[in-house]
């Protein structure tokens, strides 16, 4: 009897391990068909070296400043769909530009940018140098009038 359930026992153990391995080799399988998708999505478009690449990044980076600079307010989806862009990657090249110190401006609250020239910054430091201690509502009516939101021409402005 105790030899029955000792075979009993190492059957039983034997089904476990058989199970595991299946299970295992069922999620390995899984696993490579999922890899087959992802890899069956990557599609290569172009090729080409690399001066030839780093030229359009830099024409694709001057557009982008200019358009922002021609633009003074602009939608950061619309600039994202521009550029072909997601709305996630303008507005972290929005900050990188601000970071480096290329562009200058403010993202409001409803997702747009709005570029502010040097001179403009200028006149709203100024202001408050001159007035002292401002609220921010003076501070808003003044920068409203300071700021001009109307689009302006720029051409090719070289990007330092």
């Amino acid at each position: 009897m105790e030899k029955k359930k000792e075979e009993q026992e190492r059957l039983a153990e034997l089904a476990k391990e058989e199970e595991r391995k299946k299970l295992i080799e069922e999620q390995k399988q899984r696993e490579y068909e999922e890899y087959l998708k992802l890899k069956a999505e990557f599609t290569i478009e172009e090729q080409g070296c690399e001066a030839d690449q780093s030229l359009d990044e830099n024409n694709v980076f001057r557009r982008f400043v200019n358009y922002i600079k021609e633009s003074k307010v602009v939608n950061i989806d619309e600039l994202a769909a521009h550029f072909k862009l997601r709305s996630q990657a303008a507005i972290d090249r929005l900050h990188q530009l601000l970071a480096d110190g290329i562009i200058s401006g403010v993202i409001d609250d409803r997702g747009k940018f709005i570029y502010i020239t040097e001179d403009e910054m200028k006149a709203v430091a100024k202001f408050i140098i001159q007035r002292g201690r401002v609220s921010v509502d003076e501070l808003i009516e003044y920068s409203n009038k300071l700021i001009k939101f109307e689009p302006e021409i720029v051409h090719d402005v070289a990007c330092q």
